[in-house]
């Protein structure tokens, strides 16, 4: 998942996380629809990803972050199956 210029931000910044970073993930390689918003001064990144804790269906989860370039941490579970 990467960032592509963001307001103020300029060029690419590179990867935010990487699918390896969600624990709950079913799969390296597999996270998409990904969406930054910003509440309470923090950032939160929604994607979609395989869950190995469902199985084996999609889900989404949600990172956070101080900075919109990252790194955002995933919360460590489906916010939704």
């Amino acid at each position: 998942m990467g960032v592509l210029h963001f307001k103020g931000y300029g060029k690419y910044k590179g990867s935010v996380m990487s699918a390896k970073d969600i624990s709950w993930r079913s799969n390296d390689t597999s996270a998409w629809a990904s969406q930054v918003i910003k509440h309470n001064g923090k950032y939160y990144l929604y994607f979609c990803t395989w869950d190995k804790t469902s199985s084996g269906k999609q889900s989404i989860g949600v990172a956070v972050s101080d900075s919109p370039t990252g790194p955002f941490k995933d919360i460590g579970t489906p916010l939704v199956k």
